[in-house]
């Protein structure tokens, strides 16, 4: 059986080591599945987005991408950021989000 294309481990996070804003998040996606994310504001959305997309780091837990660590994977995803504000290390082209 191959790797999933994305999978969380036991991935938590917090900021300035308060709260937890992810805790024990366990998830697999295969190819060919879709997925929503949805629930209420605070919640935590863009918080694992921006785990899996290697712009947080979190505080417990391995994130993959199609086997990989995010810093590699991430290549592989899309991604349309909401705000004007960016990594610009994020592997992306004005032709990616075009």
């Amino acid at each position: 059986m191959s790797e999933p294309l994305i999978q969380f481990r036991d991935v938590g996070f917090s900021y300035n080591g308060d709260r937890p804003v992810l805790a024990e998040c366990n998830f697999a996606l295969e190819a060919g599945q879709r997925v929503a994310l949805t629930g209420p504001n605070g919640g935590g959305k863009t918080t694992l987005f921006r785990v899996l997309l290697g712009l947080l780091e979190p505080t417990r837990g391995t994130v993959r991408i199609y086997g990989e660590p995010v810093r590699e994977g991430r290549k592989h995803l899309g991604y349309v950021p909401q705000y004007i504000e960016f990594d610009r290390e994020f592997p992306i082209r004005v032709w990616d989000v075009a």
